[in-house]
Parts: C-alpha cells; structure tokens; sequence
C-alpha cells in the first residue's frame, strides 16, 4: 500500500511539477521505498535546477544517476510515473502522515529500550528521550507546514504593537569584591 502511493506522488509530480516548489517540505526519505525515494530525489534535483521534468527527463535522470538496472528498467520507470492521478501534495501528505507515524513509533521504541535497560542512568535517559523525540520533532513541524497548520507546530504571529525599549540597567560585575587596603593606624 505505501509503495502504491509512492507511486502516484511521482507520477503527480512528474505531471504537475509546479507543485514542487510548494512541497518543500517533502523529503526523499519519507518514502519508504529505496527506488521511490531515489526518484524523488531525481524529481526535485530537476525542479531546483529549473529544468524540465518530465517522463523523459525524469528518465534521463534516473538513467545519470544509475537507478535503471535488469529489475528496473526504462518502461518500469516510464510506467511508474505515467499515471497520474491526483494532486502532488495530496499523495505527499499522505506520504508525510505515514512517515510521521513511523518515526513516532521508532521514538517509542527508542524509549522503551533505554527504560528496559537497567544500566541507563537517569542522565542517558534524558538525553537519549530528547534525541528520539528531536526527530520526531522535525516530522511534526514539516507535517504541520504541509497542512498549513499554524496552531501548535508553527511558530506564532509577530505581536502587532509596538514595544517601547527599556533602558537596560548596567550589570552588576561578577567575581571577587575589590579589596582596598586598610588604613595606616595613626
């Protein structure tokens, strides 16, 4: 079934590579297959170079960076992205949903084996927590910009009013006291 959309993400960004520059946040590695997210490395390597994508040059590119081979050839590749059906985002946010929900589960499972570890300090839980969920973390934001949700992913709106600036208070000096020295008796 991934594999399935997979396709149809290529077939409708070869058919609508307008669409690309909007789906900045699409990676290659979203796509679970190899071969699939090889081609979409080639589909948007032709969209940032500006040059035309199409069935052909998306062959002639695939052909440049070796991916055509005995199991995978020319009419594998023009089948693969002939049939589109669908919007580019559509079939990529799908595609991002699916790779948010497995990086949520490789996080899960990261924390899960750090905790079932006895010899884990409080220390390399933490660290490791953080870690796992900083992944995640970035999947979420790129999901969150691919719905164009802006409520708990996004960053918020500028404030409209103005501040005024306020003096800033010298700082006080850290360190040792200057010491002077004691006063001669008389």
């Amino acid at each position: 079934m991934p594999a399935r959309r997979q396709r149809m993400l290529l077939a409708a960004a070869t058919a609508h590579p307008e669409n690309l520059q909007r789906m900045r946040w699409q990676h290659e590695s979203d796509l679970t297959t190899p071969l699939h997210s090889a081609l979409f490395a080639c589909l948007t390597g032709l969209a940032r170079r500006g040059a035309p994508v199409d069935a052909i040059t998306m062959l002639w590119e695939a052909q440049q960076r070796g991916l055509l081979h005995g199991e995978f050839g020319p009419a594998d590749l023009l089948e693969a992205v002939s049939h589109a059906g669908g919007a580019p985002e559509h079939w990529g946010q799908r595609i991002l949903r699916r790779a948010l929900l497995r990086q949520a589960e490789d996080a899960a499972a990261r924390i899960e084996d750090l905790t079932a570890d006895e010899a884990t300090t409080v220390h390399q839980l933490a660290t490791g927590s953080r870690r796992a969920l900083a992944a995640l973390s970035s999947v979420r934001a790129r999901w969150h910009q691919a719905v164009g949700d802006t409520s708990s992913g996004a960053r918020a709106a500028a404030p409209t009013t103005v501040q005024t600036r306020v003096p800033r208070q010298p700082a006080i000096r850290a360190g040792p006291t200057v010491r002077h020295p004691a006063r001669p008796a008389r």
